[in-house]
């Protein structure tokens, strides 16, 4: 759980929990960190299984995973 031990992945996992999806401009602006940056906390939350991508157009949205590992899921319903 190392991934998650990032407050900035964090704050992205806090975002994407309203169910709807993001772009990457949209996560950035939320959490105040650089497109790059953001993109790097988005790509180790995505290799890890914990966000979906889905491309549209030129724009990358992002949504929480349908996690079906238990503590997983435990670990993310309690980040608030």
């Amino acid at each position: 759980m190392k991934i998650l031990a990032s407050k900035r992945r964090l704050d992205i996992i806090k975002h994407l929990k309203s169910g709807k999806k993001m772009p990457l401009n949209d996560i950035a602006k939320e959490i105040k960190l650089s497109r790059k940056s953001t993109s790097k906390h988005l790509r180790i939350l995505y290799s890890a299984g914990f966000i979906e991508r889905e491309f549209i157009g030129l724009e990358v949205y992002y949504n929480l995973a349908s996690i079906d590992n238990k503590i997983s899921r435990f670990v993310i319903n309690a980040i608030k």
